[in-house]
């Protein structure tokens, strides 16, 4: 009885260590991520960390990880609202809007701005930019912000990260945003 107790033990402990073992890596599997309303989604790392508590339900934020290494920001604009309450009626008036409105606004002044051609799957007219903050303080942050316009909305994006880890990721992150859907 003794050497099944023991073999019991050992079989518990490869068991423990094993779970332990598998939940340690990180999941990586594509998961989509929606925002509250439910009108769009992005498939994303399934290690990345979605914000719930964004501002309004046309909102998504997500995180690479708890530390905010490179984050997503997706704002969805729908067309009719925002040409009776706005005055926008194109894309290129929506991005004179959200450039000297958003978050992002301050970083306008503070960075190089490059024009970026750029396509996204389900979207009718893509603008891209890239920004490139000054190096002040040893840090430099870099942003791929791109206004784009479907049938029935307008969608500002924001991709952002310290330069390091930006220029290792953005292109994967750049596809992923390409792709985005607009659900029913």
């Amino acid at each position: 009885m003794n050497i099944i107790k023991k073999i019991r033990i050992c079989f518990l402990l490869v068991f423990i260590i094993g779970l332990a073992v598998g939940c340690s890596g990180e999941d990586t599997t594509p998961k989509e991520y929606s925002s509250a309303s439910g009108k769009y989604a992005l498939t994303l790392p399934g290690n990345w960390v979605q914000d719930t508590g964004a501002s309004n339900e046309d909102m998504l934020v997500a995180y690479s990880d708890e530390e905010r290494t490179m984050s997503i920001s997706i704002q969805r604009y729908d067309k009719e609202i925002a040409k009776d309450t706005m005055g926008l009626d194109s894309l290129e008036r929506f991005q004179i809007y959200y450039q000297t409105n958003a978050f992002i606004a301050g970083l306008y002044s503070l960075a190089t701005v490059e024009e970026q051609e750029y396509t996204m799957t389900n979207m009718t007219k893509v603008m891209g930019e890239e920004l490139t903050s000054d190096d002040s303080n040893g840090t430099v942050i870099k942003a791929f912000q791109v206004v784009a316009e479907s049938e029935n909305a307008y969608y500002a994006c924001t991709i952002t990260g310290e330069q390091e880890v930006y220029d290792k990721e953005i292109t994967a992150l750049k596809e992923a945003l390409s792709a985005l859907t607009e659900k029913s």
